[in-house]
């Protein structure tokens, strides 16, 4: 919808426009798995105590890992294309 918007309004369309959105990507990929460590680590020291709520909150932690990753794969398709739409219209 942006990538339309700024199409309709002439603005050109450059490699910054999705730069915010990847580094919070990036950031939050990071938080993610630095939080899936922590994680992992209680898990070893409870040993067996809790294993299943900390499976599931690894579970979780993985599935919100590969949704930030495809959300990050989307954000570079997109600048790739605003690349080629750009040198298409010179």
């Amino acid at each position: 919808l942006r990538f339309l918007i700024m199409l309709a309004s002439g603005v050109n369309a450059g490699d910054n426009d999705y730069s915010k959105e990847i580094t919070d990507l990036k950031q939050r990929h990071k938080d993610c798995q630095y939080q899936l460590k922590i994680i992992i680590h209680q898990a070893i020291q409870n040993k067996k105590k809790d294993a299943k709520a900390h499976q599931l909150e690894v579970d979780y932690r993985l599935k919100q890992i590969a949704a930030i990753e495809a959300e990050s794969e989307y954000m570079k398709e997109q600048v790739l294309r605003l690349r080629l739409d750009q040198q298409q219209r010179k």
